[in-house]
């Protein structure tokens, strides 16, 4: 842990709680970054060198330190001797510098990362949360190899556990398309475990033969865990433009992705991996094969997370670390001075959508506050997880363009797609206003699909020149303008 990094706030709440020594070191890089061979093994070196000054016995598997929490925003991705890419928390670990197949391993690794509130938030739901719900998607051909990461198995071997309970969302469709996806998608999910079987790049993923990008990702309504089985999708987890940077944006807050093309087997099966996490096996243990070469798959979250039974809460005052605010406190005295926009707000943030969205849609029925922008944006995203999709929209339009977040475009985009299959096409304006800048060739030709549906092909050329003569890069204005021919001169 880095003192100066923001990350120690969800290092130092694992550590108490984990019984786990800080050791201070400094953070060498950048999460998006990797770390070059020499830098890995500096990094390596200098932990075992602190760990030894501890007095600890940590050099075996059943000692003292069987665990490693990296508490820093560095490189998610390090660099074996070749300088192919390797994942930081797969070589933390491990005793051997060359990686290969006798590299031995001495603990198992996690990163939490973040500011002090998300590396906090990553923390906490570790420690306190337990799923209760899990949504499994498999896009791959019931074939193999792809058949041994079978979703509809992967469900029943952890619906077997003696530890744990849940429910089961199950999307195994004998030929999945974007159309199921996005139809799972239109609404907010309801799932504390996902479990997601797919291709693609850093930016995007593939049901099938269909690319999906990562606005197309599930809105949710709790926090998660993921198992992302996708080439590249942890390569670069600051950016919330990516894979892993989206699914932590929607309050994932631990997941197990690949740094690089780590190919299908590198990840172990989706079934054996539920298995082990049934058998309340640590997320860091259940995701890695027992004996295997250092590889290019990260955990990224508490390494000790495990299913079973609810923390029991204690009573009475929190420790005096810090001047905890009172939360309740706060939503009466905003109720009291009829700041609704900062109750609606502080109820979201406790978990409470249902009241949010009655106090919202009470002040819009008396026209109080209704239509501000502090309403608007603390209302739009709990009138969307709780399926009130018109009042959502009016939400997202009472804002400025320019304060509309990427969330709420995602939303719109989302539930637009649902309410066109409905035969809706008053959403087309809608989607056109939040079109993402950083998938804006995709919407776009996503758009002029809907509208070659509901007004005719030239309306969607139309639209493409419109898009493409506001583009900002030329990329993007030749994709677009080889989009509108394709309907017609």
């Amino acid at each position: 842990m880095d003192p100066a990094d923001p990350a120690w706030a969800g290092g130092l709440a694992l550590s108490l709680a984990r019984y786990q020594p800080m050791l201070p070191m400094a953070a060498p890089g950048k999460p998006n970054n990797q770390l070059t061979y020499n830098e890995t093994t500096a990094f390596v070196d200098m932990l075992a060198s602190t760990l030894g000054r501890t007095g600890l016995d940590w050099r075996e598997i059943g000692d003292d330190v069987d665990m490693v929490t990296i508490a820093m925003n560095m490189p998610v991705r390090c660099s074996a001797p070749d300088n192919t890419a390797r994942a930081t928390t797969d070589r933390v670990g491990r005793h051997d510098d060359d990686m290969g197949a006798d590299s031995t391993r001495w603990a198992w690794a996690g990163q939490v990362l973040g500011n002090e509130s998300e590396s906090a938030y990553m923390a906490m739901c570790s420690l306190f949360i337990q799923p209760e719900r899990a949504w499994f998607y498999d896009t791959y051909p019931d074939e193999q190899p792809w058949s041994a990461y079978d979703a509809t198995t992967a469900a029943s071997r952890l619906s077997q556990s003696p530890h744990k309970k849940m429910e089961f969302i199950v999307d195994d469709p004998e030929r999945p398309t974007r159309a199921n996806w996005l139809g799972r998608a239109s609404e907010a999910l309801d799932a504390g475990v996902i479990v997601v079987n797919s291709k693609g790049l850093v930016r995007n993923f593939e049901i099938l033969n269909e690319q999906a990008a990562v606005g197309d990702l599930p809105i949710l309504t709790v926090p998660a865990f993921s198992y992302f089985v996708h080439s590249f999708a942890g390569q670069q987890p600051a950016s919330r433009d990516t894979v892993a940077g989206r699914l932590l944006d929607r309050g994932v807050y631990a997941m197990v992705v690949s740094v690089d093309e780590p190919g299908l087997s590198g990840f172990l099966p989706t079934p054996r991996f539920t298995q082990e996490l049934g058998r309340a096996l640590p997320l860091g243990i259940a995701s890695r094969y027992p004996t295997a070469q250092c590889w290019k798959i990260a955990v990224i979250g508490d390494p000790m997370l495990a299913l079973g039974a609810w923390r029991s809460r204690i009573d009475g005052a929190p420790p005096a670390l810090f001047e905890p605010t009172d939360l309740d406190s706060e939503l009466r005295d905003a109720l009291q001075a009829r700041d609704l926009a900062s109750a609606v707000e502080l109820l979201a943030v406790m978990g409470r959508d249902e009241d949010a969205v009655r106090l919202a849609r009470s002040a819009s029925a008396e026209g109080s506050d209704a239509n501000s922008p502090q309403m608007a944006m603390a209302a739009a995203m709990p009138l969307f997880r709780a399926g009130f999709t018109d009042d959502f929209l009016s939400a997202v339009r009472a804002l400025p363009d320019a304060q509309r977040t990427i969330e709420q475009r995602d939303a719109v985009w989302l539930a637009g797609r649902r309410e066109l299959m409905r035969g809706d096409s008053d959403w087309l304006g809608a989607m056109r206003e939040n079109i993402r800048k950083t998938q804006y060739v995709a919407d776009g030709k996503d758009l002029a699909a809907e509208y070659a549906k509901f007004n005719g092909r030239a309306a969607a050329r139309e639209l493409l020149i419109q898009l493409r003569d506001a583009a900002e890069r030329p990329h993007q204005r030749r994709a677009l303008d080889r989009e509108a021919q394709s309907y017609g001169r």
